[in-house]
Formats: structure tokens, C-alpha cells, sequence
């Protein structure tokens, strides 16, 4: 009889102790699944983050092979873009500046900015603005993260605005004509360097300033120069126009036309003169 109830006891206790880690256990895959269930929330959210960021994000190993990437580029499926070489996407020529870029943040742990271009399927170059920095495991640099921006719209801009100025250059040294400019508000005066050079000057020679500029005039002509622009500037003539001397680096005289309208603010006082000085020496 007592062996029975003893028996009966360690099975009880058995059972009670298999009850106890039944529920460790339970709690412990309840615990598991939780962690899991946040983990993948939070994998969701980082990928759709991600995913939805406007620059491309990619993530590249020592020898520049793409280990991950956000998005495409156009007309590059992900398929063929995950795996290979960065540098086959770019224009040779380019290849080594990135590659040196790459290799200085494994080797500083510092982020670089480069600029680059990428050639699509199409044949198309566009170019962006990219942010490197480091991705450390143990505290060493394992993968590079490579985020760029699309600046393709940017660099025509600029390429159209050099052309525009390399034209404008042209035109206006064909025509010995230079602008000038003076913002009465903060008396500040701007006078084209081809201006000084018709005058055998280099831009550094003359400063930008009203005396410095008049110092430059012929005696006989300031004062004359001088009525002019104030009656402009009264509304007493529509623009200014004048010719008169101004003496060469090399001792000679030249002749310029000056020509400028006053630019009035909405109650017509006048905030700024602008106008073109143009060598008429030959015409002389």
C-alpha cells in the first residue's frame, strides 16, 4: 500500500513537473513567435522604407559586386542588376574613380560623395550624386552602402547654362560690348572684365566701384557723364546714353558707349541701374 502511494506521489510529481515545463515551453514558442512576428513587421516596414525611398540604395562588397539593392534603374530588370559588378553598369572611363572611392571607405571607414554616370539598357547615361559609407560587423567595415540621387536633369541644366554663357561670351566679345551693373541699395558696382580689357586691364586691376571706375574716364568727360546719369535717374531722360573717353593701360585713348535704364520699385524710386559699355574706338 505505501509503495502504491508512493508510486502515485512521484507520478503526480512528474506530471506537475511536466505541467510546468510544458508551459515554459509554451511560453517560450509564444515568446519566440512574438519575436518573430516583430521581426518580420519591422522587416516589412524597413523594406517598404526602403522601397519607397527616392534615391537608389544599394549595397556593395569589396571588388564592387551589388549585394543588395532598393530599386532598378530604368530599363534594368532586378534580376540583372542584383550579382553583378557595379562598374559594368558604368562608362569605362569612370570605372577607376569609383573603384578608388570604394576601396578608400573600406580602408577609412570614412563616407566619400562622388559623382557618376549610369548607362541603362537603352544606351542611355544618366548621371548621379552618390553617398558612400561603411557597414561595420565587429567593428570592421564588411559592405559599403552606396546611396545616390538622380542629378541627370541637374548637369543638363548646367550644361545648357555653360552653353548660354559661352554664348553670350562670344557674342558679346564680337560685338566689344560688356554689361555693367550698380545696385543703389547697397551701392555695390559691377563691371564686366571684357569691359576692363578693352582697356588692356585684367579683372583684378580695376575694382568693382564707381571711382575706381571714373578714375578710368577722360577729365573732359566726367562731369558731362556725371549730369547724364543723374538726369536718368530723376526720370529726366527715358535711358542713359553716352559716349565719352577712357584712358588705356598703355597711355592711348578709347572711346565707349555707354548705354543703362534705371529699374524703379513699385513706388518709382530708383533701386538699381543696369546698361553695356561698347568700344566705338574703330568707328572714331
Amino acid at each position: 500500500m505505501k509503495d502504491r502511494d508512493k508510486t502515485k506521489e512521484y507520478l503526480m510529481g512528474e506530471l506537475v513537473s511536466m505541467r510546468q515545463q510544458l508551459a515554459r515551453l509554451e511560453k517560450a514558442v509564444a515568446e519566440r513567435r512574438t519575436a518573430e512576428e516583430g521581426l518580420r513587421k519591422s522587416e516589412e516596414k524597413f523594406r517598404s522604407f526602403m522601397e519607397s525611398a527616392p534615391d537608389h540604395i544599394v549595397q556593395l562588397d569589396r571588388v564592387g559586386t551589388i549585394l543588395y539593392a532598393n530599386k532598378t534603374y530604368e530599363g534594368i530588370r532586378m534580376d540583372k542588376l542584383i550579382g553583378t559588378s557595379i562598374y559594368s553598369w558604368m562608362p569605362e572611363k569612370y570605372r577607376s574613380k569609383i573603384r578608388s572611392a570604394l576601396l578608400k571607405v573600406f580602408e577609412t571607414a570614412g563616407p566619400l560623395t562622388v559623382e557618376y554616370p549610369v548607362r541603362s539598357l537603352k544606351g542611355e547615361v544618366m548621371w548621379y550624386l552618390g553617398h558612400m559609407g561603411p557597414i561595420k560587423v565587429n567593428d570592421q567595415v564588411d559592405s559599403v552602402i552606396f546611396i545616390s540621387r538622380d542629378i541627370t536633369g541637374r548637369r543638363q541644366m548646367e550644361t545648357d547654362l555653360y552653353v548660354s554663357e559661352d554664348r553670350y561670351r562670344m557674342s558679346t566679345r564680337a560685338a566689344k560690348t560688356g554689361v555693367w551693373d550698380w545696385d543703389m541699395s547697397t551701392n555695390k558696382f559691377y563691371i564686366d572684365p571684357l569691359v576692363k580689357e578693352f582697356l588692356g586691364y585684367r579683372e583684378e586691376e580695376i575694382q568693382n566701384d564707381q571711382d575706381a571706375w571714373a578714375a578710368h574716364m577722360h577729365p573732359d568727360d566726367r562731369v558731362s557723364a556725371m549730369k547724364a546719369t543723374q538726369a536718368c535717374i530723376e526720370g529726366k531722360m527715358p535711358e542713359y546714353m553716352f559716349e565719352h573717353r577712357m584712358a588705356n593701360k598703355d597711355g592711348s585713348v578709347r572711346w565707349i558707349l555707354t548705354r543703362g535704364t534705371v529699374i524703379r520699385d513699385l513706388k518709382g524710386d530708383p533701386i538699381r541701374m543696369i546698361g553695356t559699355a561698347t568700344d566705338i574706338t574703330e568707328r572714331k
